[in-house]
């Protein structure tokens, strides 16, 4: 049976949300990631062989559990019926509303992961044998997860929602769609993650970084409308394809969220 929450059913397209399948996977993943952070370590003083696959056990040992860990602070910020607003302002629309900010606990799971992964790579630059030759490829793998982790950290990422339409920011950009222009509200499964996508008619509003200017711009065809990436927000991702679906073709919902009611109010 498909799960609900207040009256609406979880889509067929996205993964299905278990605790106990939750339990299960992240079990399985830290203990074979300590299995490998073990095996690594006894294998890096053997020889020079040694040195190197004991390298890339523990760093892929890292690896795995830090994953584990941004999963678990995912699952808790995502759990249902959650939903996080606060008063926003569209830069885009020049309009007050109410905004879905960033899942900053996700933020910083990533960010701590992320270190963890260069930190362990530094360690391995002091490790006997040619295994500083891993820790150099494991630093410059380290470095993009590092500086995503810091910009999320820094970024205000949101998705804000106004009587004019929608605008989602975060570190790297924004992008903004009118009310008028939006066709249907869908829910996407790339990758086994978890998107909606706005259907448009017209070309959406984009801003590379937080302060150039905003240019028009045309989704691909094939992407099944302008992504919206609903797990980096700290809400139940069926909460907000509810809300901007309930929004689309409900004008007072959308005067309401401009007024100076309680978020929480404006939405239900």
């Amino acid at each position: 049976m498909s799960e609900a929450v207040a009256g609406v059913r979880w889509p067929a397209e996205w993964p299905k949300r278990s605790v106990f399948g939750l339990v299960v996977r992240s079990g399985c993943v830290v203990g074979f990631g300590a299995l490998l952070l073990w095996t690594g370590v006894v294998s890096i003083g053997r020889d020079d062989v040694g040195s190197v696959i004991g390298s890339v056990l523990v760093l892929a040992g890292v690896a795995l559990v830090g994953s584990a860990v941004i999963g678990i602070v995912a699952a808790a910020a995502h759990r249902p019926r959650r939903l996080t607003v606060v008063r926003g302002r569209s830069e885009r629309f020049d309009e007050d509303g109410v905004a879905v900010p960033g899942a900053r606990g996700v933020a910083v799971a990533s960010a701590v992961a992320a270190g963890a992964l260069a930190l362990t790579a530094g360690a391995l630059l002091l490790a006997p044998g040619p295994a500083w030759v891993v820790a150099c490829v494991g630093l410059l793998g380290a470095t993009w997860p590092v500086a995503a982790a810091v910009r999320r950290l820094r970024g205000a990422e949101a998705l804000v929602v106004v009587p004019a339409g929608i605008e989602y920011r975060s570190p790297s950009g924004s992008v903004a769609v009118d009310w008028d222009s939006v066709v249907s509200v869908v829910a996407r499964a790339p990758y086994r993650g978890r998107l909606i996508g706005v259907v448009t008619s017209a070309p959406a509003m984009r801003r590379r970084g937080t302060r150039g200017p905003w240019s028009a711009e045309e989704a691909p065809t094939w992407s099944g409308g302008l992504p919206l990436p609903v797990d980096r927000l700290d809400a139940d991702p069926l909460l907000v394809l509810d809300l901007l679906d309930r929004a689309r073709t409900d004008p007072a919902l959308r005067a309401r969220l401009g007024s100076d009611v309680d978020p929480r109010s404006a939405v239900r």
